[in-house]
């Protein structure tokens, strides 16, 4: 999941930018000057997303919303993945078009929303305390969202207004 500097900048920042009415800010810092993160500010939520390669992080606020690595999940433990929300479908069948596409599309749930609240299922670890998965249920307030529910694998997102 190691993405081009090109591909994060047509596939996300650009669609990005007409939905954010604020200044997007982009860190080169990345290997050989690639795209490292992504801030913004939407009404009085703070937003950055985090490239590292096998992993790629929405942060709205204080709450991280994972997209990782197909392989690298099944490494990860519990105590690595504990209080934030891991999309669990697969991502290697994707391409970085896609994903960055469902990146885009998470990231629009919380644009303008009021508040949220974030239920998570666990499911039984698989062994040694390895990440086993989990469901969640994302409750959105946020009066510009026409739709009242959208899924995306396991994550489930319920808008309220």
């Amino acid at each position: 999941m190691i993405f081009s500097t090109e591909d994060i900048q047509t596939e996300y920042i650009e669609k990005l930018k007409q939905f954010v009415n604020g200044q997007i800010q982009v860190d080169y810092d990345g290997p050989d000057g690639t795209i490292d993160y992504v801030t913004f500010e939407c009404g009085a939520n703070t937003f950055a997303v985090r490239f590292y390669g096998f992993e790629t992080a929405l942060y709205i606020n204080e709450e991280k919303l994972m997209l990782v690595d197909d392989w690298q999940r099944t490494r990860y433990t519990v105590d690595h993945l504990y209080g934030n929300v891991v999309y669990g479908g697969s991502l290697r069948t994707r391409t970085h078009k896609e994903i960055l596409g469902l990146l885009l599309m998470l990231t629009r749930c919380f644009i303008g929303c009021s508040g949220f609240e974030v239920t998570e299922i666990p499911v039984r670890p698989t062994d040694c305390g390895l990440y086993g998965g989990s469901a969640y249920r994302l409750v959105i307030s946020n009066a510009n969202v026409e739709l009242e529910y959208m899924e995306f694998e396991n994550i489930k997102v319920q808008f309220v207004r």
